[in-house]
């Protein structure tokens, strides 16, 4: 009797750590996918400015980052904050005007009771391109 309660218990372990690896998996690879796709379109480049300008604009990077990872993790975590904050990427000082040309990203997620997930990723825009 002892040994199919030892079983049992190995086997809900063995289920539990599958499904959290499975979960910790996906939200990472979702947020790590996000570095290629979403900054790209929400660029905007003033050609009559010369040379070129090009910054981010906040509100729709902002609607991308949080629509995408909600569409992305929403099955797999228990709750999700995005913060996301601008900033110069010269020397990584807080951006106060709305061309900034640096974001930083950062997703914050509780996976289970006792796990969580946090990263940032940091988007700079060096002489018009993404870095």
């Amino acid at each position: 009797m002892i040994n199919i309660f030892f079983y049992l218990l190995i086997l809900g372990l063995c289920l539990n750590t599958f499904s959290l690896s499975l979960s910790l998996g996906h939200v990472n690879r979702s947020f790590m996918s996000l570095a290629s796709s979403i900054p790209e379109t929400s660029i905007v480049v003033v050609d009559d400015i010369e040379p070129y300008e090009a910054y981010f604009d906040e509100e729709y990077f902002e609607y991308l980052v949080n629509t995408y990872l909600k569409n992305e993790i929403e099955g797999y975590v228990l709750s999700a904050n995005t913060v996301i904050y601008y900033f110069y990427p010269e020397d990584d000082s807080i951006c106060t005007n709305h061309r900034c040309c640096g974001a930083s990203v950062s997703l914050h997620a509780k996976i289970q009771e006792f796990v969580t997930f946090d990263k940032t990723l940091k988007f700079r825009l060096i002489e018009g391109e993404l870095k």
